[in-house]
């Protein structure tokens, strides 16, 4: 066998790897090695494949790489690498950056509709409920406080990860605890899967999803609003095996938080939202929809405050 090639990387890309490595996350952390060693390689086999002439026209960029990648996920993460790119070493201004941050949301959220549509496993197909029946639903719970409240907050609002589940009403850091503030009557989740990209996730509450809270944070014997059937604070494993069985018992569906999010997803979609929409549904389920292109926008945003 011969020796495997070495990659020769052009010296802007080097240039590049210096400016990647005085970026910090929004948490203040240094970008990873394996981070800035993907941004590179990206950067580089696009740029010794020419898209840096095209660099000042979007439309034929956003053409050469429909060309180039038929995949959808593959040209998703070439137009992330343009626009990482680009914003770093300060190549382009609004007019060009926009429509290509527009058509990285647009390539995203066609991706994750195609997925959840395509990539269904069996026992999804066979629970799968439309978002207009799960709504129904809530008649059948009301006797049922907690898991009422657990309810509301994954169908009342694009649903968020299992981020809920150790939520606070009281004695808690508002820099890092998931907590539910009664005086300004709204869930505030700040440990999530996406919160170095997305920050804190706020959920403005209705009267009575706030008044349900209220009245579990008073028999509540800790700081914790929600609990297991054993009185007892949830772990991630026990809340998703309880949600998922209060949820049978009232669908004779096995649906859990995650499919839910699948059936969000599908219905929100078929709505035909603005980039705006988009934007503000991905930001609340911490979605890879806007993941890298949000990272990249609280850079701006920094700069220019």
């Amino acid at each position: 066998m011969g020796a495997k090639s070495k990659t020769v990387f052009l010296p802007q890309v080097e240039e590049y790897e210096k400016c990647l490595r005085t970026q910090k996350t929004q948490n203040g952390h240094c970008l990873s090695e394996c981070s800035i060693k993907n941004y590179k390689q990206k950067i580089n086999c696009l740029l010794l494949d020419g898209c840096e002439v095209l660099f000042d026209d979007p439309k034929k960029l956003i053409k050469k790489l429909e060309n180039k990648y038929p995949s959808i996920i593959s040209r998703k993460a070439a137009l992330m690498a343009i626009i990482k790119y680009l914003k770093t070493m300060k190549l382009s201004d609004e007019d060009i950056l926009s429509p290509l941050g527009e058509e990285y949301i647009k390539l995203s959220n066609e991706y994750t509709l195609n997925h959840d549509k395509n990539q269904k496993s069996q026992r999804e197909e066979d629970n799968w409920m439309d978002y207009e029946d799960v709504l129904k639903l809530r008649t059948k719970i009301r006797k049922d406080p907690q898991f009422l409240a657990l309810f509301k907050i994954y169908t009342e609002f694009p649903p968020v990860r299992n981020d809920v589940f150790n939520l606070k009403y009281q004695n808690y850091n508002k820099n890092t605890d998931n907590y539910f503030d009664k005086k300004n009557g709204e869930i505030v989740i700040n440990d999530y899967k996406e919160t170095k990209v997305h920050g804190a996730v706020k959920l403005e509450l209705e009267k009575t999803l706030l008044n349900n809270l209220k009245i579990l944070s008073r028999k509540s014997n800790d700081d914790y609003v929600f609990h297991n059937l054993q009185g007892d604070l949830f772990t991630d494993k026990v809340f998703s095996t309880y949600f998922k069985r209060k949820f049978k018992a009232v669908s004779g569906k096995n649906i859990g938080t995650a499919m839910l999010r699948k059936i969000f997803m599908a219905h929100f979609s078929k709505t035909n939202p603005t980039l705006e929409e988009r934007k503000r549904v991905a930001s609340i389920m911490g979605h890879t929809v806007t993941t890298g292109l949000a990272y990249d926008r609280k850079d701006t945003d920094k700069k220019t405050e």
